[in-house]
């Protein structure tokens, strides 16, 4: 492993789905101190290219980023990135919007009683979401019908 750069801040990170060309990282605001001396709740894109990170965008989120997860969701050629946050909230995000300026939030679902601490896309069907909040809740949620979690 080596090191490649270094961000501004403390924060999350994820890749974006292996069918995304150019490869982008995304990073997320973490709850801590940060250089600026203040909080910045912000999502940073940044393409690779010749192991060197080059921001490309910056866009606000609706609060500190505990979790993040970039699933290659089938309708959307980028994807859709899936944010935990604080207050029991998950955001749901457009990559194209955000790579164009847009403003990228698409959806809030707010079921956690807690912090959304944790994250990840099922590898065989990228449109269900599981999302775990530290009041020990887990939930699986439909990207196509995010409205409210599944139901066994």
């Amino acid at each position: 492993m080596s090191f490649i750069s270094g961000v501004e801040d403390p924060c999350i990170s994820a890749w974006s789905p292996k069918s995304v060309l150019p490869n982008y990282l995304l990073t997320g605001s973490y709850e801590g101190v940060y250089s600026t001396g203040h909080e910045r709740n912000v999502f940073d894109l940044y393409s690779l290219q010749n192991d060197e990170l080059n921001k490309v965008q910056t866009a606000p989120i609706i609060s500190p980023a505990y979790s993040l997860v970039w699933s290659p969701t089938t309708g959307s050629p980028m994807g859709t990135i899936v944010a935990g946050h604080s207050e029991g909230r998950m955001g749901i995000y457009s990559p194209e919007n955000l790579l164009n300026g847009i403003e990228p939030m698409r959806h809030v679902c707010a079921r956690h009683t807690g912090a959304v601490r944790t994250i990840d896309a099922n590898p065989f069907q990228p449109n269900l979401i599981a999302s775990g909040a530290q009041s020990s809740e887990i939930f699986i949620w439909d990207l196509n019908s995010p409205d409210k979690p599944m139901t066994p």
